[in-house]
């Protein structure tokens, strides 16, 4: 059975950079400051985060196949993990109220033997435990 689902990082996490060019925006309109004087900063700080959105968006990859967790990230140094399903301890979902509003959440998996892996910001994290249910009921039988 190859299935293959891919699991990627939720839209939401652009959420705080737009944020800050909202704000850096609304502070130009504040008559008793200097309004460049603060909006700058701002604005830097959302496009430095924007392009960690994006690079993170963009390079990270979680697929579940048959017995099997593929784990992919990074962008300069690329990370590739293989984690069969038999090797797996526990799975732990962390959601924070934007999380909850925006439906992302971080995903802990952690191996016997091989270690924690901490995914952030994964789109719709309880469809990846749900597969994973789905494909341990498969295994047992």
């Amino acid at each position: 059975m190859k299935t293959g689902r891919s699991i990627i990082i939720s839209k939401g996490i652009f959420i705080l950079p737009i944020m800050c060019f909202i704000i850096s925006f609304g502070v130009l309109f504040i008559p008793s400051i200097p309004g460049w004087l603060f909006s700058i900063p701002i604005a830097m700080t959302g496009v430095i985060y924007f392009i960690h959105c994006l690079i993170l968006y963009m390079t990270t990859n979680l697929t579940l196949e048959d017995d099997v967790y593929f784990i992919e990230s990074g962008l300069i140094n690329r990370n590739a993990v293989e984690l069969p399903l038999d090797k797996k301890e526990s799975i732990s979902i962390h959601r924070n109220f934007s999380g909850v509003i925006f439906g992302y959440g971080t995903l802990v998996i952690r191996g016997t033997g091989t270690g924690v892996y901490i995914l952030r910001y994964v789109k719709n994290p309880y469809l990846y435990l749900k597969g994973h249910t789905y494909f341990k009921l498969i295994k047992e039988k």
